[in-house]
């Protein structure tokens, strides 16, 4: 279920569960703009390909709108005190704070951001779309709005995780609970009966697979086994992930 772009090109025997990066960071632009945002500054995770893929994406279609990026702040995958940099931007004044990173940095990030008294409007991506990170931040993300390739799983999946877990589904248990299906596809159809299912039959197997309905939503796969998925949009609303279109 990784993001990165790179993956697209690593070989025959690489499958993606998701789309590539790219459309979360320019779906979320078009979003700041169509509300009114006419600027904002990112905080965003350095360390993670996926993350500065559609960082990149969303800074380019953000200012092709006509939107202007007040400061773009870095951080790393140690980082758990964003206030000097969250100071930094909130001294600039921009309309909104874009934060994109894992669920962790997003939950701090935050926080942090509401205890400097910043009391802008935040947009995010796919690290807000988890409840973990919901309950961790709890008023401090009321109302961002974000931008994710998980679709809403049905609610028998939604019942059965909370059946075993205790709580809603994570961010990732849809696409990991999808990519398990995927491959029992993959092997059921490699699978004649008699012989030993080989690496090379499963992959000509998977990459038979054009299209897959799962919990994480409709999914095509091109020629070379890539994901292509619809962007969602969220918001928090009362502390609840609602699904905007």
């Amino acid at each position: 279920a990784s993001l990165s772009a790179k993956l697209n090109t690593a070989g025959p025997y690489v499958f993606k569960n998701d789309d590539v990066a790219a459309g979360i960071g320019t779906v979320l632009a078009d979003e700041a703009i169509k509300r009114g945002f006419k600027s904002t500054a990112t905080l965003f995770a350095q360390y993670n390909d996926g993350v500065v893929e559609y960082h990149d994406s969303f800074v380019k279609e953000f200012k092709a709108k006509g939107g202007v990026i007040t400061s773009t702040e870095p951080f790393n995958g140690e980082t758990t005190d964003f206030r000097t940099p969250l100071q930094k931007i909130i001294a600039l004044r921009p309309a909104s704070i874009t934060i994109m990173g894992l669920q962790r940095d997003c939950a701090i990030a935050a926080k942090q951001a509401r205890a400097l008294d910043y009391k802008g409007q935040i947009f995010g991506t796919l690290c807000f779309d988890d409840p973990t990170v919901i309950a961790a931040a709890g008023a401090a993300v009321e109302g961002i709005v974000m931008t994710s390739t998980n679709g809403e799983p049905s609610a028998k999946f939604i019942a059965l995780a909370q059946k075993k877990y205790g709580h809603d589904p994570l961010r990732w248990s849809a696409e990991a609970f999808d990519g398990l299906r995927f491959l029992a596809l993959g092997l059921a159809r490699a699978y004649d009966g008699k012989t030993a299912i080989t690496s090379y039959a499963l992959q000509n197997a998977l990459s038979l697979i054009t299209s897959f309905n799962g919990e994480a939503g409709s999914v095509e796969f091109d020629k070379d086994g890539n994901a292509h998925r619809a962007i969602h949009i969220k918001q928090v609303t009362n502390g609840k992930i609602v699904e905007v279109r």
